[in-house]
């Protein structure tokens, strides 16, 4: 991939594509029986069986990008959750679905879900679209959902136009895995539609644990469930954080169901694509609160944005000079969020009124065809702290 694709790419991705765009599904719960016999006398994540997941990729037409999602974009994605997740409930049966039952969230419904079923406790339906001058990424759906309220079979839409092969390129396929992974966590229960269901320990509905708090004379959607608070506390150095901010700028799809882009600017489930995201212990927490996984913290990417900086980074500090999280003046030079390269100093529509030092794909350390940005004149200007 030649620089001036590059270009084309960074300026989607940071100006335009939305990662998620979900609808409301209406919901439907299948009958199926779950295995409570691993909740009573095991509490560690070694004391519960693996996340099976299985993915249908019948409905995407055949071609090379069908043959790039299955082989590599996806497994690699899969692989990851079945690690780093176990499951309080697995299923006991295959699932299945009626005969009678001809779509899935709009979709074909395909055959194996009406012959043998799948041995798995989540299955995912990915389709494709061609969405010409549209903004939209993805599309994630919860179709089913198991008595317990987890979700049982999902639905990804992706939009051939904005999911570009990588060609070699390292950075478009790691742009194209969080993108994946993005649009899973929702389907996995990373989303509003979803805290509803979600489980105490004991397996009883969580109350209040979405709400709307005032901070700073403004309304402001949280998460509040554990053990996400009190990893919050513990990273921010704030013990009165009374939950995780929750995106409350863009559509339906984005508001309520994405972590605030200020406060976890380039975490995997803030709303948006920026390179370098990283899965942190913050959307692991929200999958060990919906009661429904037991996540192992090592798979957690190290998350540094606003470490340590207390409760006014929080809720909003009054930014009169660069800080290591924020910059002042439009199109100052500075280094990335992830350290990795550099960035102009811009706010997006998302960020509260806050800029940041936001990275671009033509100096990232990891894109091979920015090579020529790599030399010293000019590119010192971005800090010593810029890999």
């Amino acid at each position: 991939m030649n620089l001036k694709s590059l270009s084309f790419y960074s300026f989607v991705i940071f100006f335009l594509i939305k990662a998620h765009c979900t609808q409301t599904q209406k919901v439907k719960f299948l009958e199926v029986e779950e295995d409570f016999s691993f909740t009573s006398n095991n509490s560690t994540f070694l004391g519960y069986p693996s996340l099976r997941i299985h993915v249908d990729y019948s409905l995407i037409q055949e071609g090379p990008l069908k043959n790039y999602m299955q082989t590599d974009l996806i497994p690699s994605v899969v692989d990851y959750l079945q690690a780093a997740l176990k499951i309080k409930r697995p299923l006991k049966i295959p699932l299945k679905l009626s005969p009678s039952q001809k779509k899935i969230c709009g979709a074909p419904t395909p055959s194996i879900y009406h012959t043998t079923g799948v041995e798995a406790d989540f299955s995912l339906l990915l389709v494709t679209e061609t969405l010409v001058n549209n903004t939209c990424a993805a599309e994630a759906f919860v179709c089913h959902r198991v008595p317990t309220g987890r979700p049982a079979i999902g639905k990804i839409m992706f939009n051939t136009e904005l999911l570009p092969l990588p060609n070699g390129s390292y950075v478009v396929h790691e742009r194209n895995i969080n993108l994946a992974i993005h649009e899973i966590f929702h389907t996995l229960g990373f989303a509003k539609p979803s805290y509803r269901f979600f489980l105490d320990e004991a397996g009883n509905p969580r109350p209040d644990l979405f709400k709307t708090i005032e901070i700073n004379g403004q309304p402001r959607p949280i998460l509040d469930l554990e053990p996400l608070t009190q990893r919050l506390r513990k990273h921010f150095s704030c013990q009165s954080i009374p939950g995780a901010l929750l995106e409350n700028d863009g559509g339906n799809g984005s508001i309520n169901s994405h972590f605030e882009r200020r406060v976890f600017l380039y975490e995997v489930m803030t709303s948006g694509i920026i390179p370098g995201q990283r899965i942190s212990e913050f959307t692991l927490a929200v999958l060990e609160g919906s009661g429904w996984y037991i996540p192992d913290y090592s798979y957690a990417e190290p998350f540094f944005f606003g470490e340590g900086q207390g409760c006014e980074f929080y809720n909003g500090p009054n930014i009169t000079a660069n800080t290591e999280e924020y910059c002042v003046e439009d199109w100052s030079l500075g280094c990335a969020p992830t350290g990795r390269g550099g960035g102009k100093c811009q706010k997006d529509f998302k960020s509260d009124g806050y800029k940041y030092f936001k990275p671009t794909y033509a100096h990232d350390c990891e894109n091979a065809a920015a090579e020529q940005n790599a030399a010293l004149k000019g590119f010192e200007s971005f800090g010593k702290k810029c890999r």
